[in-house]
């Protein structure tokens, strides 16, 4: 089971996402993080904004306003 902290501010203002993946409660290294537009059910579709976490499972992702 992959866990995942999804906190909707990014320091100083920014907008977008940042968090931390987790596995068997272990920071999950390198794993890719993926987001789409909420208007995109269709999984096929290209992701809107791709990030990878780091070797403490963090990731931190800058989106401009909108529904995802």
């Amino acid at each position: 089971m992959v866990v995942g902290l999804l906190i909707g501010c990014t320091p100083e203002g920014e907008t977008g996402l940042q968090g931390q993946l987790l596995f068997q409660e272990k920071p999950l290294a390198q794993a890719q993080v993926e987001i789409y537009l909420k208007a995109e059910q269709n999984r096929s579709a290209q992701p809107f904004a791709v990030t990878n976490t780091d070797s403490e499972g963090r990731y931190l992702v800058s989106l401009p306003d909108g529904d995802y």
